[in-house]
C-alpha cells in the first residue's frame, strides 16, 4: 500500500475531470479520505467533489467510512453551483444508501434534505408535498419545522414561514426537548418584521391542494407517547401496496405515478424494507421506480440497482460489505475478485460476498468453489501482491466450509504465499475439526517485526533482539530524500525467505507501531491512526540510535558493511579490515558475525595488540571466556613498557586489557562501551506464547476520522 503522502501527491496533480475519469475501486475508500481531507483544507472544491464522486462510485462499502456525510457534502457542492438536478441525484442515492445499510438512522434528515432542495430549486409543490408527508408521519418533528423556518423566507414565502413557526412555538410551549424554542422565537420575530417591510408573497403560486394539505398537516394533533419504538407507517396511497397481490393494480399504479416525485423516497424505503421482502411489495416498488426513472433525472444514480433488481433481488444481489446502492450479480462479484486492478479490500469484500452467496444459494456453491480454486492456483496467486488477498480468500473458504479445497489451501501454505497475519494453517485444522497441528513457539526476549523485502516486496515476520536507528538516514527519509537502506538496522542479517536477498528490507506500518508504540493500548494506536495528539512514551528498551559514519564520512551501516566486504574480497589477508568489519558488526550488535570477523583478524595478525583486545572483549561478552582471558594476557605481553610510555594508543590498549582481566574475575561484562543483549542459553526453553492469534484476523479497513 502506498504511503498517504504519495497518494495525496498523485491526486494533487490531477484536475477534477481527470479524477472523474479514474477507475472507481482502484483505491480503497478509506485511503482516499486523506486526499479528501487535504482538498477540503486547501479549498480545492472541484477536486474534492470529483474525489467524493469517485468514492461513492466505488463498489466498496467500508464500515469505517461515513458515506452519508460524503453524499451530503457532494449534494451541497452541487447546490452551491445551482445544479439542483445533480444535488437531488446524490440525495436520492444517499437516501437509498441509508435505507439499504442503516435504515432509520438518517431517514428524517434525508427527507428534509430532499424537501429543502426541491424548495430551493423552485419546485415548491414537490418540496411542500414531501414536507407534508413528513408532518403527517411525525407531527411533532420540530426539526422539520426548523428547516422550513429557515428555507421558506428565502423563496418568498415569509407568511408561510410565520404559520410554520407558530406551530413550532406551540409544540415547544410545554416541552422543549431539543432546546430550540429560543431560536424559533427569534426567527418568528424576524419573520414578522420582514412581513411588515415586504408585503410581496409567492404563496399564490402554490397549488391550492398542496397548500391546503400542508396547512392541515401543520395542525395535526401530536399522538400520545413518543412513538419512537414503533415502525414508521406507510401513508396513502402507498399503504395500499401492502395488501396488493403480485400483479400490478393499474389504477393504483396510475395514482402513485401522478405523485411520482413526492412518493419516490417512500418507494425506495419500501424496496429496502426487510420486513416486506417475503411479499410482493418490493417488486411493486422497483417497478414503479423504474417508471419514475424515465421522468426523473434525479434518480439516475439508482439506475444500476433498478436494472439489476429482478426476482428475489435482496437475496440474489445484496451483501453488507460491497455495494453502496443495490448489489452485484455473482458474475460481477467474480469479475471484481479476479481483477487485480481493484483494491485489496474490495476484492476481499467480493469473495466475502461470494462465500455468503454460496451458503444462501446452494445451487451456486459449486460455481463459487471453482472460482476460489482458480484464484488460489492461477499464476497471479504466486505474486507478492496477492499474499494478503490469498489469506483473506482462505478465510472465506474456511467460513464457507469448502473442505474440497483443502489440498489447494495446503499447497498455498507449503509454498509460502499466504499472509500469516490473516490466519495460519493450524487454525484451519482447528476450525474444520482436523488433526491438530503444532503452533510455532516464539521467544519473549525480543521483537517479531513485519518487514518488507525491497527486492521481491514480500512481507515476512523476523525476530530481532535490538534495533539501532541511524538518525542521518531517518532525517533524509523524513525530508523525502532518497535512501538506500531503511534507517532501522537489525541486530542480525535479515534474509528474505522467498528470494534469499540479505538486508534489503523496510519497516511495514505494523513494525513501526511495534517499535514506536511498544507499550501502547489499542486506544492509543487508534488515536495515532486518526491523527490524535501523540502521547509521550517511554523509550523502547529494544531500540537505540546513533549517527552512523564510516570511511571518514556519514554512511549507512549496511552500506559500510557492503564496502568492507568488498574490500576484504579484494584483500582477504588484511587483518585490520577484518577488525574494522568486526567493530562495525559489534556496533550493530550482530554478535556472532562480529566474533567471526575478530577471529579471522586474529588468525591473520595474532601479534597485533588491537586485534587481540577486540577479540578478547568479544569472547568475554558472547564467546569463550577462557579465550578472552588468554587474549587479554597476550595483549599485555605484546605491549612493552617502552611502547606504553611512547604511544598513548598502546597504553590505552594495555590498560583496557588489564581492566578486562579484572572484569572477568568479577564476572562483569567487558570494558566495551555498548551494553550487550545476550542470547538465551541453549538449554533454556523459550516462553510459550503464540506468534499468531488462533482466531482469524479481521480484515482491517482503516478509518481516518
Amino acid at each position: 500500500m502506498k504511503h498517504k503522502s504519495d497518494i495525496i501527491a498523485y491526486f494533487k496533480s490531477l484536475t477534477s475531470s481527470q479524477i472523474l475519469a479514474l477507475m472507481p475501486g482502484k483505491w480503497g475508500d478509506y485511503e482516499l479520505l486523506d486526499v479528501l481531507h487535504y482538498f477540503d483544507e486547501e479549498n480545492l472544491e472541484d477536486q474534492s467533489a470529483a474525489l467524493a464522486e469517485l468514492i461513492l462510485r466505488s463498489p466498496e462499502n467500508s464500515d469505517m467510512v461515513l458515506y452519508s456525510d460524503i453524499y451530503s457534502d457532494l449534494a451541497q457542492y452541487h447546490k452551491a453551483k445551482d445544479d439542483y438536478t445533480a444535488a437531488l441525484r446524490w440525495l436520492y442515492a444517499s437516501f437509498a444508501y441509508d435505507e439499504q445499510h442503516d435504515p432509520d438512522l438518517n431517514r428524517h434528515n434525508r427527507y428534509r434534505d430532499l424537501a429543502e432542495t426541491y424548495l430551493d430549486a423552485g419546485e415548491v409543490d414537490t418540496g411542500l408535498s414531501i414536507v407534508t408527508r413528513r408532518l403527517q408521519a411525525a407531527p411533532d418533528d420540530i426539526w422539520t419545522i426548523n428547516m422550513l423556518a429557515f428555507t421558506l423566507p428565502y423563496i418568498g414565502l415569509n407568511d408561510l414561514a410565520i404559520e410554520t413557526l407558530e406551530r413550532g412555538l406551540a409544540l415547544t410551549e410545554t416541552a422543549d426537548l431539543e432546546n430550540i424554542r429560543d431560536e424559533l422565537e427569534e426567527m418568528y420575530q424576524e419573520a414578522i418584521e420582514r412581513k411588515e417591510k415586504d408585503t410581496k408573497t409567492w404563496i399564490g403560486e402554490i397549488h391550492p391542494a398542496v397548500l391546503n394539505q400542508f396547512r392541515t398537516a401543520l395542525q395535526l394533533p401530536v399522538p400520545p407517547g413518543d412513538g419512537k419504538d414503533l415502525p414508521e407507517p406507510y401513508l396513502p396511497p402507498l399503504d395500499r401496496l401492502l395488501t396488493a397481490g403480485p400483479e400490478p393494480d393499474v389504477s393504483l399504479y396510475a395514482e402513485i405515478m401522478a405523485q411520482g416525485q413526492v412518493l419516490a423516497p417512500d418507494l425506495i424505503r419500501m424496496a429496502f424494507d426487510e420486513t416486506l421482502w417475503d411479499t410482493a411489495v418490493p417488486s411493486h416498488a422497483i417497478s414503479l421506480l423504474r417508471q419514475l426513472q424515465t421522468q426523473m433525472p434525479e434518480l439516475a444514480q439508482l439506475a444500476l440497482w433498478l436494472e439489476r433488481a429482478e426476482g428475489n433481488w435482496p437475496v440474489d444481489l445484496l451483501t453488507k460489505r460491497i455495494g453502496k446502492v443495490g448489489g452485484y450479480t455473482t458474475l460481477e462479484l467474480e469479475a471484481i475478485a479476479a481483477d487485480t486492478d481493484y483494491h485489496l479490500y474490495i476484492r476481499s469484500a467480493a469473495t466475502d460476498a461470494l462465500a455468503e452467496r454460496a451458503q444462501k444459494l446452494p445451487d451456486q456453491r459449486e460455481r463459487i468453489t471453482s472460482l476460489f480454486r482458480a484464484l488460489l492456483t492461477r499464476p497471479q496467486a504466486h505474486e507478492a501482491a496477492e499474499e494478503t488477498f490469498i489469506g483473506f480468500l482462505i478465510g472465506d473458504i474456511v467460513d464457507m466450509g469448502a473442505r474440497e479445497l483443502y489440498d489447494e489451501v495446503k499447497r498455498a501454505y507449503d509454498e509460502d504465499r499466504v499472509d500469516l497475519t490473516i490466519l495460519d494453517f493450524p487454525y484451519i485444522h482447528e476450525k474444520w475439526g482436523l488433526e491438530p497441528l503444532p503452533q510455532p513457539e516464539i521467544r519473549s526476549d525480543g521483537l517479531y517485526l513485519m518487514l518488507r523485502c525491497t527486492h521481491c516486496h514480500r512481507e515476512r515476520i523476523h525476530f530481532v533482539q535490538h534495533v539501532i536507528v541511524d538518525l542521518n538516514t531517518l532525517e533524509r527519509d523524513k525530508k523525502g530524500l532518497p535512501i538506500e537502506y531503511d534507517a532501522h538496522i537489525m541486530d542480525r542479517e535479515i534474509v528474505c525467505p522467498k528470494c534469499q536477498t540479505v538486508d534489503q528490507y523496510e519497516l511495514t506500518s505494523q513494525a513501526s507501531l511495534r517499535l514506536y508504540m511498544h507499550d501502547a493500548t489499542p486506544d492509543d494506536i487508534m488515536a495515532a491512526l486518526t491523527g490524535g495528539k501523540p502521547k509521550k512514551r517511554p523509550p523502547n528498551p529494544y531500540m537505540s540510535s546513533f549517527r552512523a559514519a564510516a570511511f571518514g564520512r556519514s554512511m549507512h551501516p549496511l552500506a559500510a558493511l557492503a564496502q568492507y566486504r568488498k574490500k576484504i574480497a579484494a584483500n582477504s589477508n588484511d587483518g585490520m579490515l577484518h577488525l574494522r568489519l568486526g567493530n562495525l558488526l559489534r556496533t550493530l550488535r550482530r554478535q556472532a558475525d562480529s566474533l567471526d570477523a575478530f577471529q579471522r583478524a586474529y588468525e591473520l595478525e595474532p601479534d597485533n595488540p588491537e586485534i587481540c583486545l577486540a577479540r578478547g572483549m568479544a569472547e568475554h561478552d558472547y564467546g569463550d571466556r577462557t579465550i578472552a582471558k588468554a587474549m587479554y594476557q597476550q595483549v599485555i605481553r605484546l605491549i612493552s613498557p617502552v611502547q606504553m610510555l611512547r604511544q598513548d594508543k598502546m597504553a590505552d590498549i594495555a590498560m583496557t586489557a588489564a581492566d578486562g582481566l579484572k572484569r572477568l574475575k568479577r564476572k562483569q561484562g567487558s570494558p566495551h562501551q555498548l551494553p550487550i543483549v545476550k542470547e538465551p542459553e541453549s538449554s533454556s526453553k523459550p516462553a510459550k506464547r503464540k506468534l499468531f492469534q488462533r482466531r482469524r484476523a479481521k480484515k482491517k479497513r482503516k478509518k481516518r476520522r
